[in-house]
């Protein structure tokens, strides 16, 4: 049987993995703002420090910590070994983890192995994923259960990312119409969906748009560490071309607040 040639999209996955590996694909300016907020401190705790107890739950499931690794990558075969190894290390730990963006698995299906991780991970917290601006482009509830269903996971994450499309070659710009189409949307669904930024931050305006919709969480995904503008960018031209525009974002200690 033949092997199908990688697609467009699996060709990209894989180039965002090699840019991730680089310095320059970090925020150069700009940082979490959480090394600015003060930890507490009691001389008089009044409680044992065995006591202490971080376990929580999250989507119904029990966590070790309150710690997701977020969403990474998939739609490659290397994708599929870092997809793996981080479901085996959170399965170990006892914490949750958010698959990257399953489009590609849902175009191609012979991706779908890169996201197929619940095996190894059968107790944990699994989210899937998929991109806002498909939902005006043609997906609806099929997909999105789709996403949840093939992967087994407990709920989706919904993704929106208008920086990063905009610096990507063919990138999807059009956003207009997304507030309601996820309105109706979301209804329709029998599992959580959660709305996540990408690493630029969810802001005060957008997570108040979102708050009525009935989004079970929201991932703030604040500035400060990776610079998905700046990956598109080594991507296409080897190096970051416009820094300033690049290192745009919402804090996480912000992104945060605002959301609170």
């Amino acid at each position: 049987m033949s092997v199908p040639e990688p697609s467009a999209i699996q060709t990209r996955k894989l180039r965002h993995i090699e840019a991730c590996l680089r310095p320059d694909s970090q925020y150069a300016r700009q940082t979490t703002g959480l090394e600015d907020v003060p930890w507490p401190y009691r001389a008089l705790p009044e409680r044992n420090l065995e006591d202490v107890d971080l376990r929580t739950s999250f989507l119904g499931r029990p966590l070790a910590a309150p710690v997701l690794i977020g969403a990474m990558t998939g739609g490659a075969e290397a994708a599929g070994r870092i997809n793996r190894n981080l479901a085996l290390a959170a399965q170990r730990l006892g914490i949750g983890m958010m698959l990257g963006s399953q489009r590609v698995m849902l175009e191609r299906p012979e991706a779908a192995a890169s996201f197929q991780v619940r095996d190894v991970a059968p107790d944990i917290p699994l989210i899937g994923n998929l991109g806002g601006a498909q939902f005006l482009l043609g997906y609806g509830p099929e997909q999105a259960r789709r996403a949840v269903r093939e992967v087994g996971a407990d709920a989706l994450a919904i993704h929106v990312n208008p920086l990063q499309e905009a610096l990507q070659p063919g990138g999807d710009t059009r956003w207009a119409g997304l507030r309601d189409r996820l309105a109706e949307l979301i209804p329709q669904l029998d599992f959580p969906v959660i709305l996540k930024e990408v690493g630029h931050g969810l802001d005060a305006a957008s997570a108040a748009l979102a708050a009525p919709l009935g989004f079970a969480a929201l991932d703030v995904a604040g500035a400060g560490g990776t610079s998905w503008a700046r990956v598109e960018q080594l991507v296409h031209h080897g190096e970051v071309r416009t820094p300033d525009l690049c290192d745009l974002g919402v804090p996480t200690a912000q992104a945060l607040r605002d959301a609170r």
